[in-house]
């Protein structure tokens, strides 16, 4: 599988990264092995200068009706994001994650 191509402006660090290009909408088949990459450790990256987290998972894990989540976290504070963002679609997440980042750079 090929990891989804983003574009990350200067300042973020990818600590990881199983952001992989398939669109959960064109699995067929909710028996497929394609779903054990949808989990709700997908894409984690940081800003250390301002203090930013982009958390990004798919919930449920590996459930086949779950949906993409963003979390975007400031100082840490995981208990209380200062946005979350859900949708089924790639390409939707795809713009969401490149928007938040140039937003916070």
């Amino acid at each position: 599988m090929q990891l989804q191509p983003l574009r990350i402006p200067g300042g973020w660090e990818i600590i990881w990264n199983k952001f992989i290009e398939i669109d959960p909408l064109m699995i067929n088949d909710k028996d497929d092995d394609l779903w054990l990459d949808f989990s709700e450790d997908i894409l984690l990256i940081i800003n250390k200068f301002k203090n930013v987290t982009l958390d990004l998972g798919w919930y449920p894990s590996i459930n086949p009706s779950g949906t993409f989540r963003i979390y975007l976290i400031s100082n840490e504070d995981f208990n209380n994001p200062m946005e979350i963002y859900d949708s089924r679609s790639k390409d939707e997440i795809v713009s969401k994650i490149e928007y938040l980042l140039t937003k916070f750079s």
